[in-house]
């Protein structure tokens, strides 16, 4: 018997025995990989590419959220394009539609604002052929689908710069360039930065009004600059908060003194806050260098105004916690992990909204309220007992299986917590909507 179905592989024989890896070759081997296949309970391969379809189409029903409306709004509209791109017609069979929506998709959490990356055919195409051919070399090649597909995007509409290139660039508006408007918008939402409005919604409007400059390192994009006519109205960190680290506002304020630039009233505040800051790291430089260079992190603490002890045991004992405003620890060269390696309690309040931090270390003891908020790491680590309010809304963590006693609220709105303590005495409320709290918790 003959079997084929749109681009499914073709086969002159049913196989009734359960299928092994061995029939498995380039992106559908990969699926099966990825995607735990359940290949003992296919006969066939029509087999295989149905469970794909299945998997593929739970996924697309899958609602990605977003940490703002407008970050919602356009997953949910590139999701619709992706899904009938995908699926309409032959061009993909179901193995390859799952492969290609998981890649594009696999970094979009609830809680962030990355926008999903605009569909292009072209790009698409290449990226397949990229991944074919690597899987013809080696079929265990792992890759990284969604990163291959944003590159080549990006690539395809840098053609006045490559991967290497630093320096500025403009993408003029449609009064400097009208007939090239529709490629300028594609090309601005293809190479902002991930987290930038300019990535999709807000593209087309901005440039109808001005140029977009923009400052790319290495290829990548570090600062953006709204422009309505001549004036800036309004300028981008890679972190969307209008505040710029302290080496790229030296790069801005050059360009801006080099350009005679022009800000209007709201940006001229932020230009006016990022100097600031940048100054505060210069400060900090000259005041505690030696501590920096030395590692002293308790004259460090101290400096932030954060008062240290020592406990029984030697440990640190902490004041209070939080990152001062407008500061990066990364940007004096420290790692916020190495800050609280030998800390064991934190007595006050701890704020970790803004933190980068990968790891809670050895503390065990928050006495007031703990805010881990927007947090990406997964595991509350050791910590045992917070006095105060615990919030975890929007935050990445999922395990807090550790954590016995919270003293007031436990806030965990959009929270991806799912491994508790089953003896967990929470004193206050419980705040869990669109939550994944263990039942028994609720």
């Amino acid at each position: 018997m003959k079997l084929q179905n749109n681009n499914y592989q073709t086969y002159d024989k049913v196989n009734f025995t359960a299928m092994k890896k061995s029939q498995f070759s380039g992106i559908d081997f990969s699926v099966v990989e990825k995607f735990k296949a359940p290949i003992e309970k296919f006969d066939t391969m029509e087999d295989f590419q149905h469970w794909a379809k299945s998997k593929y189409k739970e996924l697309a029903d899958t609602d990605f959220k977003g940490k703002s409306d407008v970050v919602a709004n356009q997953r949910h509209r590139m999701k619709k394009e992706w899904n009938y791109m995908l699926t309409d017609g032959d061009k993909f069979t179901p193995a390859e539609q799952l492969l290609i929506f998981n890649g594009i998709t696999k970094e979009l959490k609830p809680f962030d604002n990355t926008y999903m990356p605009a569909y292009n055919y072209r790009v698409l195409k290449k990226t397949m052929n990229d991944v074919n051919e690597r899987l013809a070399g080696n079929r265990k090649e792992l890759f990284d689908f969604g990163k291959m597909y944003r590159t080549n995007i990006r690539q395809h509409y840098q053609n006045d710069f490559d991967e290497n290139y630093t320096g500025w660039i403009v993408i003029p508006s449609r009064i400097n360039d009208r007939e090239n408007f529709d490629k300028n918008v594609r090309k601005l939402q293809a190479i902002s930065g991930v987290h930038w409005c300019t990535k999709s919604t807000h593209a087309k409007p901005y440039l109808a009004g001005g140029d977009f400059h923009m400052y790319i390192e290495k290829g990548e994009p570090k600062i953006g600059l709204r422009f309505d006519e001549d004036v800036v109205v309004e300028f981008q960190g890679e972190s969307n908060n209008d505040r710029l680290l302290p080496e790229y506002f030296n790069v801005l304020e050059k360009y801006a003194a080099d350009n005679e630039l022009q800000f209007v009233d709201k940006a001229k505040q932020e230009y006016e806050l990022s100097e600031k800051n940048r100054n505060l790291m210069k400060d900090i430089q000259e005041n505690i260098g030696d501590a920096i260079k030395e590692k002293d992190y308790e004259k460090i603490l101290n400096y932030m105004k954060i008062s240290t002890k020592k406990d029984e045991n030697g440990m640190t004992v902490l004041s209070h916690y939080q990152i001062p405003k407008g500061f990066d620890y990364a940007a004096i060269g420290i790692k916020e992990e190495d800050i609280l390696k030998t800390v064991s309690k934190i007595e006050g309040n701890a704020d970790f909204t803004r933190s980068k931090i990968q790891s809670f270390g050895n503390i065990k003891y928050i006495g007031g309220n703990a805010n881990f908020s927007t947090l990406t790491l997964n595991n509350l680590g050791n910590i045992e007992e917070i006095g105060g309010n615990a919030d975890f809304s929007f935050s990445n963590i999922k395990d807090i299986s550790k954590l016995t006693r919270i003293g007031k609220n436990l806030i965990a709105e959009y929270s991806e917590i799912n491994e508790c303590n089953p003896l967990l005495k929470i004193e206050g409320e419980i705040k869990a909507i669109n939550s994944k709290l263990p039942s028994y918790i609720n």
